[in-house]
């Protein structure tokens, strides 16, 4: 929207290899209050609702497949064509403000993803 974001970028490892790469984009109300010092939990949303107060009220995830980018290939010791699991995570406060934009760029051979769904019909 023109708005400048502060943004964390950051590439995690797995027994000293790169498996996913993050870029976390936080408009000026919020980046503007945080330092490098405040993320020390690789949980970035933890780390902004301890540093910050803000806590998650709403989050929308999209789960999408992609084919590695150059920066993928570069950063996560991919191949060309190698495939990537993207997630995208918009994480809103109570009153309905965005505060955090994630994506995550992953090697789809290193993904797992389970979910459970109940409907509370099972006499609990």
């Amino acid at each position: 929207s023109g708005v400048a974001c502060h943004v964390l970028r950051s590439v995690m490892l797995r027994s000293g290899r790169s498996y996913a790469r993050s870029i976390v984009y936080f408009p000026p109300a919020v980046g503007s209050r945080l330092s490098r010092a405040d993320f020390g939990d690789v949980i970035v949303f933890r780390a902004v609702e301890r540093s910050l107060g803000l806590r998650v009220a709403d989050l929308h995830v999209t789960v999408s497949a992609a084919v590695a980018s150059a920066v993928d290939c570069r950063e996560l010791g991919c191949a060309p064509g190698s495939a990537i699991l993207v997630q995208r995570l918009l994480h809103h406060d109570r009153d309905g403000v965005p505060f955090e934009l994630a994506f995550s760029r992953s090697l789809a051979s290193e993904v797992r993803f389970s979910t459970r769904f109940r409907t509370g019909e099972g006499g609990d």
